[in-house]
């Protein structure tokens, strides 16, 4: 008996055996692997060519394993497409504003706190913020059955009222349904202060929205960004300088309660929302 190799189909190797058959029988045996084999004598010297086959029973498990597969991958998308929330349309009714400064380097500074409670916020709420409009970051979602508006100012702190104004007039929204989350440096970390209405405090992005909009009657959520170190410490190095890993912590809960906050001013209980998280 001779023998021989070459390249089968896929690369596969296939052993060429010189047997003496009768031309054409067909016949099975088990190679070295132990795996299952066929082949049948051909005129070209009466060779055997003798090909791995695969195993009914390997192939049987390999297409359960395959449809187990796709089934979980389908029920995993019907679960997501279940629990993703629909697409919020039309026309706001408020602005929640969260003021910040736009640059990756600032995510985590204090005074993007405002921005991080709109994330924390559109997280909670099933929604995007990233249409860019009104010289802002934005997105429309829905809560306590209101359409409302979350907005992150492009334009830095300083110029915030540029990106208010644009909205608000847009959709002719009043002073009284714009909300405003900012940072506060006469609030430890960890607290947080509802107010109705008020003056800027010394806030430039506040003085802003109050000087274009011509109104300072919007109410306020104030979170606690922490005092200065020392009265000669600098408040633009302060307030532009990142949170500690130990605040990080301290803050989320102000951002769920900005959100519980949100959701009682929506409804028309800002006395409620004053009394629970001032």
């Amino acid at each position: 008996m001779l023998g021989g190799h070459y390249e089968g189909r896929a690369g596969k190797p296939c052993a060429i055996f010189v047997r003496e058959k009768p031309l054409g029988t067909a016949v099975k045996k088990e190679n070295k692997a132990g795996r299952l084999t066929t082949g049948t004598h051909r005129e070209d010297g009466r060779r055997w060519l003798s090909c791995p086959v695969a195993d009914p029973a390997e192939t049987g498990a390999a297409r359960q394993k395959q449809e187990r597969t796709k089934a979980m991958y389908d029920l995993f998308e019907k679960l997501k497409s279940l629990s993703a929330k629909p697409t919020v349309t039309g026309t706001p009714e408020y602005l929640v504003v969260g003021l910040g400064n736009p640059e990756p380097k600032y995510d985590t500074t204090r005074h993007n706190a405002g921005f991080m409670a709109i994330d924390h916020i559109a997280a909670k709420a099933g929604c995007k913020v990233n249409q860019l409009k009104f010289k802002s970051l934005c997105g429309l979602c829905e809560l306590e059955g209101k359409k409302v508006m979350l907005l992150k100012p492009t334009t830095y702190m300083n110029s915030s009222g540029e990106a208010v104004r644009e909205a608000s007039q847009f959709y002719k929204i009043p002073p009284e349904k714009i909300i405003v989350i900012f940072d506060d440096v006469s609030l430890d970390v960890g607290k947080m202060r509802i107010r109705r209405k008020g003056s800027d405090g010394g806030h430039n992005g506040i003085k802003s929205i109050i000087y274009l909009t011509g109104s300072d009657q919007y109410p306020r959520i104030k979170v606690g960004v922490g005092k200065k170190p020392h009265p000669d410490y600098d408040l633009a190095a302060w307030v532009l300088g990142h949170f500690s890993d130990e605040d990080l912590k301290a803050l989320q809960p102000v951002f769920d309660h900005c959100y519980d906050a949100v959701c009682e001013m929506l409804k028309g209980n800002i006395d409620r929302a004053m009394n629970l998280f001032n």
